[in-house]
């Protein structure tokens, strides 16, 4: 007598799925899983799983871009199989991008961020002075790329500025929009004497609109304090810019489109510091990495609750070589680049790059190589599960 067929198994419902997702640990596993059937694969590229996957594990450190290309992490580095494979299939040259509208002397990075690179094009010889360069955002690993188009005359004209009293253009990409993932957005900060201007382009509409616009005065800033900032920091929705000689940060809230200050704690005029996110909205600050460094770095967080509101708390330390210099070359999405250099100075042959992931404070060697400039590090997830956005 033939014993009764067994039922079949339930079948894993999405929901089930998309919870045991979520716990693999590396990105790079996820995207095997991702090509593991096309089931699969439509749930891990759906933007509602992105998102809940990025709050719970930072994005994978592959490198950083630079005026000579891309320099991908290096074993040991952790990352550093996934940065062979984006090295083996992306293209950093953009030489494949057309001649950009006005004479220049091809094209440079000046922002990455969420796998996207925007590139300036080089001034040169008739366009010395230029402060409004022409601008592309590319995605290597596609090689497709958007040419953004001029700011109107009239946008700018509008809020009583002129292109001559431009003294600084400022460029970078916005991050990621949680609801509309299959579009970019560029930030253009114009530093004017008088005031502060934000122009943001959108690949969405194409075009540029007018952001916000605030006066030095309005700031507590005196008009010859403009030129003086340094550094540009994202968390929370908002970039932050250190002020040269005080202690105090600008803000610039990108979701509510204002400028506001935010005080540091006392003796910081001078302190070279990175603004990071230290979670549960809080802002965090590592303070003294810079030249000359030789002992721990201060890990501090601004509380946000309570009776300690406001206040900076020194919550860790970051012990780094008394025989070595560093300095912060970059920082994006929870990592900071650090460069290290031998005391003393001007062996550029022991030169070396490491990352720190702020969450953990692990710092991670990414690779040796000689002193480079323009540096942005380069964090993505791998590449099929990258948003189309160009």
């Amino acid at each position: 007598m033939e014993s009764p067929a067994q039922p079949a198994p339930p079948a894993l419902t999405d929901e089930l799925l998309e919870e045991i997702f979520l716990r693999i640990g590396s990105p790079a596993d996820l995207a095997r899983t991702s090509a593991a059937c096309v089931s699969f694969r439509r749930l891990i590229t759906e933007p509602y799983f992105l998102r809940r996957y990025r709050s719970l594990h930072p994005p994978l450190f592959l490198g950083f871009v630079h005026l000579q290309g891309f320099e991908a992490a290096q074993p040991p580095h952790s990352s550093a199989p996934a940065a062979r494979a984006l090295a083996r299939a992306a293209d950093f040259s953009f030489d494949y991008l057309p001649p950009a509208r006005s004479c220049h002397e091809g094209w440079r990075p000046c922002d990455a961020r969420d796998g996207l690179v925007l590139l300036e094009g080089r001034p040169g010889r008739g366009s010395v002075g230029r402060v409004f360069k022409d601008l592309a955002a590319c995605d290597p690993l596609s090689r497709r790329y958007v040419l953004l188009p001029p700011i109107p005359d009239a946008l700018i004209a509008s809020v009583q500025v002129q292109k001559q009293n431009v003294d600084i253009f400022e460029t970078f990409l916005a991050p990621c929009d949680d609801e509309q993932e299959t579009t970019f957005r560029v930030i253009g900060m114009a530093h004017c004497v008088s005031k502060l201007v934000v122009f943001v382009f959108s690949s969405d509409s194409g075009q540029w609109t007018l952001g916000a616009s605030a006066k030095w005065d309005d700031l507590s800033s005196p008009a010859d304090d403009y030129g003086l900032l340094w550094g540009r920091y994202f968390a929370y929705g908002c970039f932050f810019w250190k002020y040269n000689h005080r202690n105090e940060l600008l803000m610039f809230d990108f979701s509510m489109m204002e400028f506001s200050t935010v005080n540091l704690p006392p003796n910081h005029e001078d302190e070279n510091i990175v603004i990071v996110e230290a979670g549960e909205g809080r802002i965090g600050m590592l303070s003294d990495i810079e030249d000359g460094s030789c002992g721990p770095v201060y890990y501090s967080i601004r509380q946000n609750k309570g009776e300690s509101a406001q206040e900076w708390l020194i919550e860790n330390t970051v012990p780094l070589s008394m025989y070595h210099d560093y300095s912060t070359v970059g920082a994006s999405e929870g990592y900071l680049l650090l460069c290290r250099i031998p005391k003393p100075g001007g062996d550029e042959s022991g030169i070396e790059y490491f990352s720190l992931e702020v969450k953990t404070l692990r710092l991670e060697r990414v690779s040796g190589m000689t002193l480079v400039y323009h540096v942005y590090p380069y964090l993505s997830f791998p590449p099929s599960m990258s948003p189309r956005r160009i």
